[in-house]
This record gives structure tokens, sequence and C-alpha cells, in this order.
């Protein structure tokens, strides 16, 4: 008579709930890597993010081992099928990128090593343990080039668990009878991780959905769409300590004479203005994919962060900007009037502190208004 601990084995919860623990310290070393570019040379990133692997399946299997001391496996064998399905689930939710599937090869080559060294070479196992992992290898390519289609449905999971139970049998036949109920339990433990990790990830993306539509709602300026001053000091401090930005420019506009549209054309003429110009700016931007972001900062007040651009650059684009929008005719309710902006411009390399930024620009725009208005300062 099968029990249900001889198909999932014994301890199955408590090393499951070991993966997402063992899993995060894997991922917080690979975002350590990304956030002090140690990763910008490939061989150097192949071999850290390898390395990282590594010590994540030895951890993993000697936490596995210390739970369950005394295995009839062995040490190498024991919990194999498990080992293969954390590092499946590594794959399934780690950010794809080139080769990413090679990684895994290193910790083959030494899992074979230590398999010749503790079992001595023989080629009817080594055949088997060859053919596990080479299965094995397989499904992680399969997960790495087709995960989107795969993912897409249930039945991959069922057909994931085969491949992979199957790799596990490989390797523990090489040196090992596996009775029927060791089979089945390597099946429904593949099988129930792989649909544990298909709903949690489903859960964290609709997690991640709804807190990124709560972010970009907190982000957006209502009235013209674009982003607002809350975001524009998060873009601020976050250029100025990205070791990705060394240096960029910023430009602060307003519109001349804003207060005589208003007084004029009513303040619905003047919030059209501010949608207008919003959006004029914004299409421009991406049209000469210029690195620039606009945000309003308050009335008829806006930033423009340019990353990694040069003040030269970026008062070209202004000006460029401040001639469209004195060139165009608006219009409000068939009474068309013009518009112009005054701009000033700075380019930020060694100053931190966003205060004096802000105060520096201001002191341009300020020579802007004060040289005739509808025009850009730079020094």
């Amino acid at each position: 008579m099968i029990h249900i601990e001889d198909i999932l084995g014994s301890n199955f919860i408590d090393k499951i709930f070991l993966m997402p623990t063992v899993l995060g310290i894997m991922f917080i070393a690979k975002y350590m890597f990304q956030y002090y570019q140690l990763d910008q040379n490939k061989i150097t990133a192949y071999i850290l993010n390898s390395s990282n692997f590594a010590l994540f399946i030895i951890l993993l299997k000697f936490l596995f081992s210390d739970i369950d001391q005394g295995s009839p496996y062995g040490y190498l064998i024991s919990d194999i099928s498990l080992v293969f399905i954390a590092i499946s689930v590594v794959y399934l939710v780690t950010p794809l990128y080139k080769n990413i599937e090679y990684e895994i090869l290193p910790q083959f080559i030494i899992y074979y090593l230590l398999y010749l060294h503790v079992y001595g070479f023989h080629l009817r196992s080594t055949l088997l343990v060859l053919s596990g992992l080479t299965l094995f290898w397989l499904v992680i390519y399969a997960l790495c080039n087709y995960r989107k289609v795969i993912t897409a449905h249930y039945i991959s999971y069922f057909f994931l668990s085969v491949f992979i139970t199957l790799a596990a049998v490989l390797v523990a036949i090489s040196q090992f009878h596996v009775p029927i109920s060791y089979t089945i339990g390597i099946f429904f433990k593949i099988l129930a991780v792989l649909v544990i990790a298909k709903v949690a990830i489903y859960l964290i993306s609709i997690i991640a959905l709804m807190y990124s539509d709560l972010k970009r709602d907190a982000y957006i300026d209502i009235l013209t769409g674009t982003y607002n001053r809350k975001k524009f000091e998060d873009v601020l401090n976050e250029v100025l300590f990205s070791k990705k930005v060394p240096s960029f420019s910023i430009a602060l506009f307003d519109i001349d004479a804003f207060k005589s549209i208003n007084d004029n054309y009513g303040h619905l003429a003047g919030d059209y203005v501010l949608r207008e110009i919003s959006t004029d700016i914004r299409e421009l931007l991406m049209q000469e994919h210029s690195n620039g972001q606009l945000f309003r900062y308050g009335g008829d007040e806006f930033f423009i962060v340019f990353r990694n651009q040069t003040g030269e650059e970026a008062y070209r684009m202004m000006t460029q900007i401040t001639k469209n929008i004195s060139d165009k005719e608006f219009a409000y309710n068939d009474i068309p009037f013009n518009v112009s902006i005054s701009v000033g411009v700075a380019e930020i390399t060694d100053e931190k502190n966003p205060k004096t930024i802000i105060d520096k620009v201001d002191k341009n725009l300020y020579v802007a208004k004060a040289n005739g208005k509808n025009q850009v300062y730079y020094v």
C-alpha cells in the first residue's frame, strides 16, 4: 500500500518552504551584480551568474540533506528532483536574456565530477547520469526559449513534470533501484511545485499590476497627463545617484503671460494650453529620441530631465520646442491666439543637491524672461 509520504517524500512541506528563501538570496545577489554594474562584461557576467547559481544549488542541497539525514539514496542523488525543480522555477521567474540557459552547464560539470569521485566510473552509470542531465538541460532550454508558450497552458506543466521526472529517475537509477512509489513521488512533487509556482507568479503579476497602476496614478498630473512634481522629485534623486547617468541636463520653462491667457480667454482656455503644450512636447521628445522626460511642476511651470545629454544638446532641443510652440496657432472656442515659453537650461555633472540644481536652472529661466521671453537661456 502506497502512503502519501511515499508519494511526496518525508519533510516535503519543509523543503518547499525553504525554496523561496534560498531563491530570494540568489536574486538579491543578482540585483547586487546589476546595481554595482559587475555584469557589464559578458564573461564576467557569465562567471558571476554561474557562481551564484552554483552557490544556490549547494546551499539548497545542504539544507535538504540536513532535513533528511541518512537518506538511502546518498548525498548526491537524494532530492535530485527537488533540486531540478528549484532550478526550473528559477528559469520560470527570472528575467530572460541571451544565452541564460548556458549558465547552468558549469554546475552539471561539477556535479558529474563529484559523481565520479563518489561512485567511480562505470559506462552504464555514466550514460544514465549524462542522459538525465542532458534531458534536464533540454527542459531548461525550452523554458528559456518558449517560456511564454509553456506558461500559458496548465497542460504544459504536466509535460514538464514528466520530462523532469524522467531526468531525475535516470540519475537515480544509475546507482539505486527506484521503486514505483519513488517515481510517482517525484512526478507529483514536481507537478505540485510547478502548479504552485504558476499560481504564485499569476498572483504576484496581479499585485504588481495593481501596484503599477496605483503608482502611475500617483505620478500622473490629471490635467495634462504628464508626470507630476512627485515623480520629478523621485526621478531627480534617481539620476543624481545613478551610476548609469554620470551627467544630465535639466530644463525649466513656463508659459509667457499665462495669467493673461486665463484673464482674456478663461481658465478653461488656460487648461487647454497646458494640455496642448504637454502633448506636443512629449511627442517631439519621443520623435527626437532625446532621452527627455517631461514633468509638470506646478501651475504653468514644467521641467524636462535629459539623461546623459549635454547642456548644448538640451539647449538645441529646447530651442526647437520653443520655436514649435511660438509658430503654432492655438485656438479655443474658435478664438485664435499665440503662446510662447521661456526656458532655462543647465547641465549637471557633479552637483548632488536637488535644491541647488533647481535654483541654478531657475536663475537661467529668469534671465530668459528678462531678455525678452520666448527664448532659451543656457550658460
